[in-house]
């Protein structure tokens, strides 16, 4: 078992981190010699294990995608793709402009938790902290090399994806250019708001909320509607809470990497308080959005269990005592379920009160 201890100033840093130093060895963090919270980034020495490649345990081929391109995370696009879907009154817009609009968000996805995993691992944050990413780099089963050509190769294949869509529906072009702008100063820039702005993530919050609903609705009908709006900032709270729940667990990594976070800049005891408030915030927001949009004798049931579940998570929220721990994890993983339970009580929702509508109105 060989060791390599090399410092950010070192002239080969670099290519141990991209993994492009050797074509038969993986660097792989050793994760006993984690630098203190107070240490400089700029003078951070990192431990490699220098692992042959035959050595590294391989998942399956399907697990390592799964994991790698964190395609649990689609529902985060999908679902208000399907919610849309299914409340479409007329006949598709375009039925192919629609296939084309769903793979080009599919690809624009995997790209930017690709490139996630790449910068992450390349600024020190997916090596402070134990949970964060895919940790398909961590584990030696790809290079952040070629983990950063993959992310290019599916964001190309959004940008071609996106600009036949724009063709067929020129009026979408404002929105393009806006949400791309957004995107690439967020992921893709050297300096990107979404991890050097305490405010960066809210941008993720608008983006896969009603940018989001607004360009699926006009994909799928040719125009938008207030539904769609008001569904858009509804799931915007959900995807946020997400995020922050993200971010209070790697509270601790993220000061470490050097990495700026709205929940960061809060602080551990506030920052408890404003996710504990931001979940109540969602309830009301998807709430108030099926009384006023849906008979409230469809919405009522699925909210009255959302609210019983949310009694326990809300409740271990506030035991928490401190940033470490296994607690913080146990939250995160409460409150992803909790977020995946949200998610599946307003599939069925909408699915039965439009084959309810579909029944009476027929």
């Amino acid at each position: 078992m060989a060791f390599v201890t090399l410092s950010r100033a070192s002239p080969e840093f670099k290519s141990y981190l991209l993994g492009t130093f050797s074509k038969t060895h993986r660097a792989k963090f050793s994760q006993s010699l984690l630098p203190h919270v107070e240490t400089e980034i700029s003078t951070e020495n990192v431990t490699f294990e220098i692992v042959p490649i035959s050595e590294i345990k391989r998942p399956t081929f399907f697990v390592f995608i799964y994991q790698w391109l964190r395609i649990n995370r689609l529902v985060f696009v999908l679902f208000p793709f399907l919610f849309l879907a299914i409340n479409v009154q007329e006949p598709v817009f375009d039925p192919m402009l629609m296939f084309i609009g769903v793979l080009a968000l599919i690809f624009l996805t995997w790209s930017i938790h690709l490139q996630n995993d790449y910068s992450d691992h390349m600024t020190g944050l997916d090596r402070y902290s134990l949970n964060s990413g895919s940790r398909a780099i961590q584990k030696g089963w790809v290079t952040a090399s070629a983990t950063r050509t993959w992310s290019w190769i599916f964001g190309a294949g959004a940008l071609i994806l996106g600009s036949l869509i724009l063709i067929g529906i020129p009026k979408l072009t404002l929105l393009a250019l806006f949400v791309g702008s957004l995107i690439y100063f967020s992921h893709y820039a050297k300096q990107g708001l979404f991890k050097t702005k305490a405010w960066g993530g809210w941008l993720q919050g608008l983006l896969v909320g009603p940018c989001l609903s607004i360009g699926l609705e006009v994909l799928l009908t040719g125009t938008m509607t207030l539904t769609g709006l008001a569904f858009g900032f509804a799931w915007g709270t959900m995807i946020l809470f997400v995020l922050f729940l993200n971010e209070f667990e790697n509270l601790v990594p993220a000061v470490q990497a050097g990495a700026r976070t709205w929940i960061g800049t809060l602080g551990f005891d506030r920052g408890r308080e404003f996710l504990f408030r931001w979940w109540l915030l969602v309830l009301f927001a998807t709430g108030g959005f099926h009384v006023i949009e849906r008979p409230w004798i469809l919405g009522a049931p699925g909210l009255v269990v959302l609210v019983y579940f949310s009694g326990k998570f809300l409740k271990n929220l506030r035991r928490l005592t401190s940033p470490a721990g296994s607690g913080m994890i146990a939250i995160r993983n409460e409150g992803y379920l909790l977020f995946m339970l949200a998610v599946t009580l307003w599939t069925t929702e909408e699915i039965f009160f439009n084959f309810v509508k579909g029944i009476l109105f027929q």
